[in-house]
């Protein structure tokens, strides 16, 4: 090496970082309620007798149970939102103990009128 020159300095590197954990992919799900399904049931079992009808050879039965099926009764079981009822708490250390009645208006204990 020549005296006059100095060697480069390499710039610092970079630390890498780790990378974010990527979040695994979740399928969306569909919360269907048991009203839900028995919807989707009866709408079924119109379908089934709408092409057995139509087998027979009704034209103007058949279509109208078809229709009522597939246009109506299976959207209908696929967008309503049935509520379920609300859950019972569980049973805990003060069921069936009286508890002390509130005053009946504010400021009113026992004694004064």
């Amino acid at each position: 090496m020549k005296p006059d020159r100095r060697p480069q300095k390499t710039p610092p590197r970079e630390q890498k970082t780790a990378k974010p954990a990527t979040p695994k992919k979740v399928r969306p799900q569909v919360a269907l309620a048991p009203g839900n399904y028995i919807l989707m049931a009866v709408a079924l079992l119109t379908i089934a007798v709408g092409f057995i009808i139509l087998a027979r050879g009704s034209i103007t039965a058949a279509p109208i149970l078809l229709v009522l099926g597939y246009c109506v009764l299976v959207p209908l079981s696929l967008m309503l939102t049935f509520r379920r009822p609300p859950a019972r708490p569980a049973a805990g250390p003060t069921d069936g103990v009286a508890t002390a009645a509130a005053p009946a208006r504010p400021g009113a204990e026992a004694g004064e009128k």
